[in-house]
């Protein structure tokens, strides 16, 4: 929407470096989302139990562990919507490879379905899906053994696809502010 309102070139014209361009917008981003997870939280503690189911409770120990899946999940969305945002010509552009490819990635990862219902080519595909990533760090840690150690690997994953995908959004944007 940035180049359609015409903010993008204002952005470019700044005398700051792409990469604090993207610094600031991750920052952002990534803020919201912590605290559109905290709001999830708050409703799974105090307003589930409210309607007659059981509270969600995230044990002593959990809390430096939920934190971390949180915020690694939130830098991957983020850098994601990134790469998406400064790839794209147009927002609708944006929108719709934005929405499509999170519903694939969403049904790959077993956020629509459980990865073990589905044929085996699909749970071999399943584990290069991101939302996989992020699902199965969040069940490490509040199904699971709750700990860091737990969620490392998918951590890490996360970690590689947040600097890959913010790597490509700085090269893009690089490439758009030289003008090629």
């Amino acid at each position: 929407r940035e180049r359609q309102t015409g903010t993008f070139r204002r952005l470019m014209t700044m005398p700051v470096s792409p990469v604090t361009l993207l610094a600031g917008k991750v920052a952002a981003y990534v803020a919201v989302c912590m605290l559109q997870f905290v709001v999830m939280l708050g409703i799974g503690a105090f307003l589930l139990p409210l309607v007659g189911t059981s509270g969600l409770v995230v044990g002593r120990g959990e809390g430096p562990a939920v934190a971390a899946v949180a915020l690694a999940a939130a830098l991957a969305a983020t850098g994601y919507g990134m790469m998406i945002g400064t790839l794209s010509r147009s927002y609708e552009q944006a929108s719709m490879v934005g929405a499509v490819s999170i519903v694939i990635a969403a049904a790959l990862g077993g956020v629509m379905i459980p990865v073990y219902v589905m044929p085996r080519f699909m749970q071999e595909l399943s584990v290069v899906s991101p939302l996989a990533w992020g699902l199965n760090a969040f069940q490490d840690v509040f199904v699971r053994e709750g700990t860091l150690r737990a969620a490392a690997p998918e951590l890490m994953y996360l970690s590689i696809f947040f600097l890959l995908t913010i790597m490509i959004a700085w090269l893009a944007l690089r490439k758009s502010r030289s003008g090629d």
